[in-house]
């Protein structure tokens, strides 16, 4: 018979709720991350304690990375009406049509920030447009990705593709970075667009 474990003889977990994940150049090194999240401790008595993280890790992410941020584009494009909603389909996000798409590549997202409205789990895109000259327009929608009925008609896929996006930040923060510091993935503007890390809800 399993031998029950006391208070004393359990272990305490520990979970990372992200709050913001940012790619980041760096001109000495790349490209870096800024990271944001809870670490929420669970004790055996049950107490959970929170501390607030702030971290600047100074490896360049992989490239995987960048192709999570770039699923998140046409959800920028529609909202800054750079798109429309018709220009896509389900079939387009299912086969990760974004990674080809030419009509995107001046448009950037390059990271997220989560956020609780309303008892309902919202994310913003941090993006921005690349005009020919060089000048740059920033534009940070927020989505409520909880409302997959009302709300935002490619919630669903939007919230697969931060789901991907988070398991990519996740898988960093493991060890999976760049082979080569200087990766280049966004050359117009020198920016881009299993772990305990999950998203704030």
């Amino acid at each position: 018979m399993a031998k029950t474990k006391t208070t004393e003889e359990k272990e305490a977990t520990v979970e990372n709720v992200l709050k913001t994940a940012k790619v980041k150049a760096n001109k000495k090194e790349g490209f870096t991350m800024e990271l944001v999240y809870d670490e929420v401790i669970t004790l055996p008595t049950n107490e959970v304690i929170i501390t607030p993280v702030s971290k600047f890790p100074p490896k360049t992410p992989h490239e995987d990375m960048f192709k999570a941020l770039r699923l998140l584009v046409p959800h920028w494009a529609i909202d800054a009406e750079e798109k429309d909603v018709k220009d896509f389909n389900k079939k387009y996000f299912e086969n990760d049509m974004a990674l080809e798409d030419k009509s995107l590549e001046r448009f950037k997202v390059t990271g997220i920030h989560v956020k609780d409205k309303n008892e309902q789990k919202h994310v913003v895109l941090v993006g921005r447009k690349v005009l020919k000259s060089g000048r740059v327009i920033n534009h940070s929608p927020m989505f409520n990705i909880d409302n997959m009925e009302d709300g935002y008609i490619y919630a669903e896929q939007l919230n697969k593709a931060v789901e991907n996006f988070m398991k990519e930040v996740g898988e960093y923060m493991e060890g999976k970075v760049a082979p080569n510091p200087q990766t280049t993935m966004f050359p117009e503007t020198g920016e881009p667009g299993k772990s305990n890390m999950k998203v704030a809800s």
